[in-house]
């Protein structure tokens, strides 16, 4: 074969290979997506909540080093729900205890007091998989001290192997992790623990009066 016509040939080849391999094919996701429906809200609303909320450590169905990770998302994305301050108890307070034995509500009310908190969070974690495939269910009680109710209550499981779950995760992906992981595709929230266990809380909060909603589509 000639030797100038084989160069433009491998050059053009070569040219059409870079571009197929940087062209992203758009990822979207379809609803239905899962909603939580497991869940109690006072006829008050918004107006039921306390304005300092007291987050006790979880505990549950989970080892040391899961629960830790599970607080740290349970209070960032409570924040992210903006439906009351967060503050947690001191260490001094909490030490002591093993992580499978749960607060009370009558031994978390003078760490209330000490911090100024109103309102008490206590979670459960009733079932938790760390590995694939992914799940997290938990059970969720607020207290509001000085009107001693409970404005906000939820108990549900969420299985990544549910297609309602599993399109809703990756939905979120989709607009919490895309920017900062362009290259993945939204499947990668079902092998990641940590996105995972976030879309969890994400979605749970959205039930608290007056939280922000996920939006429906991506």
């Amino acid at each position: 074969m000639n030797i100038r016509i084989l160069i433009p040939a491998v050059t053009a080849l070569l040219i059409c290979g870079c571009v197929s391999t940087e062209y992203i094919e758009v990822d979207r996701t379809m609803p239905p997506y899962f909603h939580p429906k497991n869940f109690r809200v006072s006829s008050e609303g918004r107006d039921a909540l306390p304005r300092r909320v007291m987050v006790l450590p979880s505990f549950g169905k989970a080892d040391v080093m899961t629960l830790r990770d599970i607080d740290e998302l349970l209070v960032q994305e409570l924040t992210k729900a903006n439906a009351f301050e967060v503050v947690l108890p001191s260490r001094a307070d909490v030490q002591p205890r093993r992580n499978e034995e749960e607060f009370t509500l009558e031994e978390a009310l003078p760490w209330a007091a000490k911090e100024g908190a109103d309102g008490i969070l206590i979670c459960r974690i009733t079932s938790c998989s760390p590995h694939r495939p992914l799940l997290l269910g938990t059970a969720m009680k607020l207290w509001n001290i000085p009107k001693q109710t409970m404005p906000w209550a939820i108990d549900e499981t969420l299985d990544s192997q549910l297609t309602l779950v599993a399109n809703g995760a990756r939905n979120y992906y989709l607009s919490e992790f895309r920017a900062a992981y362009p290259n993945r595709r939204s499947e990668s929230i079902l092998e990641s623990p940590r996105m995972f266990f976030q879309y969890v809380f994400s979605e749970l909060f959205t039930t608290l009066p007056g939280a922000p909603k996920i939006p429906e589509n991506p």
